[in-house]
């Protein structure tokens, strides 16, 4: 029988290897291979020690093949502290955005009127990711935009980069302790953990949120469970 650290180390080298030919790739945009050309931190740092920018993404709908990024959220998690000096908050430009929506992402078209490019929004988002590992919680639908982004637009694969999702350390600390935590939708898990509500759909609240939930999370894992070779995706 192997013995556990090794598929996780290996895990790691294909990750540093997907980095490593990402780079390779001729033409690629400058804010990519300045990301990608970073150090990556050691698996064993603590997740207080990380540098991380947690964000939160608002959509039109699921699906990035018909669907449109509304509005990225952003703040720098790193040392422990949430840092809300270098919070942002962009609104996307677009001229399509069914009004009918807005009663779930509160994002009305005019305030869209006056957003940025989504290329300038991206190209934001990888210079605010460089140095620093990616948070969300339930990273799927932020990934997912990100990928698609990159493949419609530059033909690219799915981007390399490291993340922590404060829903997969629930579920998964959840596990370890032999519980089941019923809703993971990450107000629910911020009641648990005894943090106040905030309004949901806005994507910088909902960034500041899952931060504050992962300074929780970390403390309640213990120095046993603090490494980031046990959390990241």
């Amino acid at each position: 029988m192997l013995p556990r650290w090794i598929p996780t180390l290996c895990r790691w080298l294909r990750f540093e290897r997907a980095r490593e030919r990402y780079l390779r790739r001729p033409a690629l945009p400058e804010a990519l291979r300045t990301l990608l050309g970073a150090p990556l931190p050691s698996d064993s740092t603590p997740l207080f020690g990380l540098s991380l920018l947690s964000l939160d993404v608002e959509t039109s709908g699921l699906d990035p093949e018909r669907d449109q990024l509304l509005s990225i959220g952003s703040v720098v998690l790193a040392q422990g502290q949430i840092r809300l000096d270098e919070a942002s908050h962009l609104f996307v430009q677009s001229d399509k955005l069914d009004r009918r929506s807005a009663v779930i992402h509160h994002i009305l078209p005019e305030m869209l009127q006056n957003g940025v490019s989504l290329d300038d929004a991206m190209m934001q988002l990888f210079s605010q990711l460089t140095g620093r590992v990616a948070l969300a919680h339930g990273s799927t639908v932020e990934r997912r935009f990100i990928d698609h982004y990159l493949a419609d637009r530059f033909g690219l694969p799915p981007l390399p980069q490291l993340w922590l999702d404060t829903l997969h350390i629930e579920k998964r600390y959840a596990r370890l302790q032999g519980f089941e935590q019923p809703d993971l939708r990450l107000a629910a898990v911020r009641d648990a953990q005894g943090l106040p509500a905030y309004p949901a759909h806005i994507a910088l609240t909902d960034a500041v949120a899952c931060a504050e939930l992962l300074l929780v999370q970390a403390h309640r894992c213990g120095p046993d469970l603090q490494p980031l070779r046990h959390w990241w995706r």
